[in-house]
């Protein structure tokens, strides 16, 4: 069972873990956006300075969330199968408003 501390650990100190050209390269868009305009790095999905992570289950969902310039991170977890881009896009306004990115 991974915990909410668990992840907001692996959000804020994942890149430790690696040389500083492959951390670039996670963060760094690998293709054109998609139809919503989200980006794509390595692992990563990327939006408007923001990194984001999900999975899903038959019981749970999750999504960690981690500010590029500062991995300042978030987590979503729900106990049942529901979406969380609602909750995630709503989170994400809230937290980049006013942000000087």
């Amino acid at each position: 069972m991974v915990h909410r501390g668990d992840l907001v650990r692996l959000a804020t100190g994942w890149s430790s873990l690696l040389p500083v050209a492959l951390v670039r390269e996670a963060l760094t868009p690998q293709a054109e956006p998609g139809p919503a305009g989200i980006r794509v790095g390595l692992g990563w999905l990327l939006d408007e300075g923001t990194a984001a992570h999900g999975g899903a289950g038959f019981e749970a969902v999750t999504l960690l969330r981690s500010r590029v310039r500062d991995r300042r991170s978030y987590v979503v977890l729900t106990s049942r199968a529901v979406t969380v881009e609602s909750l995630d896009d709503g989170l994400r306004r809230a937290w980049l408003k006013g942000d000087p990115a």
